[in-house]
């Protein structure tokens, strides 16, 4: 009995943990909305111009190309993905989440030059600072999460 209880409580989500995922998920759809906007030219995106860092977001999004947007929609649906592996206890979710965000960093250098360099790398720098701290968080539930393969214990 005291096996099964200890199998229970290794399942079970930490509140911590969840609130990370939600913030998570929260950044995913910001990004996905704000780029989403730019792509199509809806209106809405402008009423993020007035909230304190989401200004800097549209500002940058705002001088990158169609491909641009798109790969960055694509990658943050990459990103809502690997936490909803995380959500569901899935260690795979930590690794697309590790790849997808680590593509994020990147896609600027490449597709948003014409800023300037040192422009780009302070704003990466900037992000890289909430990436360690979000991985380093995530670190810590690793233990809680399956790792995908299937056990023989028991059999």
């Amino acid at each position: 009995m005291e096996k099964h209880d200890q199998q229970i409580e290794k399942k079970r989500r930490k509140w911590f943990f969840t609130l990370l995922l939600i913030l998570t998920f929260l950044n995913c759809l910001i990004g996905i909305v704000i780029s989403f906007g730019l792509l199509f030219k809806i209106a809405f995106v402008d009423l993020f111009s007035t909230t304190p860092v989401l200004d800097t977001v549209l500002a940058e999004d705002k001088s990158g190309n169609a491909v641009y947007l798109l790969l960055k929609i694509l990658i943050l649906i990459g990103v809502a993905w690997g936490a909803i592996k995380m959500w569901n206890l899935k260690r795979i979710g930590f690794f697309i989440y590790l790849i997808m965000q680590i593509a994020l960093l990147v896609i600027p250098f490449i597709f948003l030059s014409h800023l300037g360099f040192w422009y780009i790398v302070v704003n990466s720098f900037i992000n890289l600072i909430f990436l360690v701290f979000f991985i380093m968080l995530y670190t810590l539930q690793l233990g809680k999460m399956e790792s995908g393969k299937k056990s023989t214990q028991g059999k």
